[in-house]
């Protein structure tokens, strides 16, 4: 009884929801269907050796559908990996309820509401202005560092402060951390504990298109028998300004990632930041970015399974040109040079056609 008494609250809220959501459906819905996707070019030139590729990196499929206060949304991708072979991965599934005007509440799998970027943007490119995301805030199947996904419930909403100013909340309880950073525990968590993850944002109308929040994320990770015997707490605290307004397009995100070993042997703090700025002139938007990664200087175990199997720095300024043709189609042109305290340094640049109908 102690253990069930632990869920009372979490079980009652899903019954809840479910009930809500249950009597809410109706009978017939019409499902709106769009498609993204994108062509690309790309030359990359690493120790001295320089490749060449076209690619169709994927195609997004998103049916969506809503009725009265119920929305429904859907995501697959159709992906080419290093291998040539295509995959599908279900990115995310939502159905969602607006309760009140300042609550609406999510379930499924959807993209964390941590900082600004990896919600605002999602997997077609053709709304983003890079060609692809910051590093930082790259996919987990893209060596990402942060929990791109969650899989949970998620609850937002807005309230009126004053006649200038408003507060922005999100909410998500989710499985967490699978046992690799490349994990998304869909179906199955390794423990019995939850990630939480608050965000907060402040609105000014004196300044329309200003943004500006902070995060808190806490997680623990499971165990992994060979690298990660007991486990690891995780807490990233996070910050973002964006103004979008004007032609003006300005994200600048700021991240400090701990993870604590459950026995205490170890501690390892990663800080990242990113800006991103660009003005819209016509058609036509030039923009520059700046990425930089400070890893801790004993090798994390937890991030030694993914890109960030290293320590020391990593620096990324990017820049380009993006064209908007029309509403379904913008051109980029895009430059990115990577460099890191220990490996080799990267530059990549190419034209990339992304497409939205």
């Amino acid at each position: 009884m102690k253990q069930l008494g632990k869920h009372v609250p979490c079980v009652a809220f899903c019954i809840a929801l479910g009930s809500a959501l249950l009597f809410s459906i109706p009978a017939r819905a019409g499902v709106d269907l769009q498609m993204y996707g994108d062509i690309d070019y790309s030359v990359t030139k690493t120790d001295g050796k320089t490749t060449d590729r076209f690619g169709i990196p994927l195609l997004d499929i998103m049916p969506t559908a809503s009725f009265e206060r119920l929305t429904f949304l859907a995501e697959a991708i159709f992906e080419y990996g290093d291998s040539n072979e295509v995959g599908v991965d279900v990115e995310r599934v939502e159905i969602g309820y607006q309760v009140k005007p300042w609550l609406r509440i999510r379930a499924g799998r959807f993209h964390t509401a941590l900082g600004y970027y990896n919600d605002a943007f999602h997997h077609g490119t053709l709304f983003q202005l890079a060609a692809s995301r910051p590093l930082v805030v790259a996919f987990e199947d893209d060596g990402g560092l942060i929990p791109a996904h969650s899989v949970g419930i998620h609850a937002d909403g807005q309230f009126q402060l004053s006649s200038t100013l408003a507060l922005r909340y999100d909410v998500d309880l989710s499985n967490g951390r699978g046992v690799k950073p490349q994990e998304v525990t869909n179906v199955i968590d390794s423990n019995h504990g939850k990630a939480v993850n608050l965000r907060l944002r402040l609105l000014p109308a004196f300044a329309e298109g200003l943004t500006v929040g902070g995060n808190l994320y806490l997680d623990t990770i499971p165990a992994a028998p060979g690298y990660l015997a007991e486990g690891m707490s995780e807490r990233i605290l996070a910050a973002h300004l964006v103004y979008m307004n004007h032609g003006v397009h300005f994200i600048g995100e700021l991240f400090f990632i701990h993870h604590e070993l459950n026995d205490g042997t170890g501690t390892f703090r990663t800080r990242a930041a990113f800006v991103e700025a660009g003005y819209t002139i016509g058609s036509l938007t030039p923009y520059i970015g700046y990425e930089v990664i400070d890893l801790p200087p004993d090798l994390d175990p937890f991030y030694a399974l993914s890109d960030f199997g290293t320590m020391g720095t990593i620096q990324a300024p990017s820049g380009g040109l993006r064209w908007l043709a029309n509403e379904n189609l913008a051109l980029k042109l895009f430059g990115r040079y990577q460099k890191a305290d220990f490996g080799s340094a990267v530059t990549n640049f190419g034209l990339q056609c992304a497409f939205g109908f």
